[in-house]
């Protein structure tokens, strides 16, 4: 807690730097940069790869040993398997923007694969935090695809129920 305003005070400032000197240096503006295209094919292949070794390893994670284990002692396999486990998410956020924006039946396959498979995470660990994710992945998705954004009344209506869930 010592430390918390100097590196707060210290990341705000390279946040300006980095603001002035983009507006300043020459080199910042002589740079075009492209958006990079991606291959529809190689996406839908991670994605299937991320959501069966996520899903995989939660799977073993969740034999590894007693709740008393893994709530006190976060070191070894069951670290690996839960950070492993967090691709289940990653799969699905690929496949949610690839399907908003070219629909096809093999997208629609892993979103619901990793839809259901996180519904049993939710309902299996009783991690709250996943009903969140699974929110923001959805909800990013179709603002960055579609532009489509909730009314306030609903964005006021969602974080109020999310920090009472969570």
């Amino acid at each position: 807690q010592d430390y918390f305003w100097a590196y707060a005070t210290a990341c705000f400032l390279m946040f300006a730097f980095g603001f002035w000197s983009h507006k300043k240096s020459p080199v910042w503006t002589a740079l075009k940069v492209k958006p990079r295209q991606y291959s529809e094919k190689s996406l839908q292949v991670s994605a299937i790869a991320m959501v069966v070794l996520g899903a995989a390893s939660y799977r073993i994670a969740g034999g590894l040993a007693s709740a008393e284990q893994l709530s006190t002692q976060w070191t070894g396999p069951a670290t690996l398997f839960f950070m492993f486990g967090q691709l289940l998410n990653w799969g699905f956020c690929i496949s949610v923007l690839l399907f908003l924006r070219k629909r096809s039946w093999l997208n629609l396959a892993i979103i619901c694969l990793a839809s259901i498979l996180i519904m049993l995470q939710m309902a299996g660990y009783i991690k709250r935090n996943a009903v969140f994710e699974l929110a923001a992945i959805v909800g990013g998705s179709l603002y960055l695809v579609r532009g489509w954004r909730p009314s306030l009344a609903i964005l006021a209506t969602a974080i109020l129920c999310g920090t009472l869930l969570i």
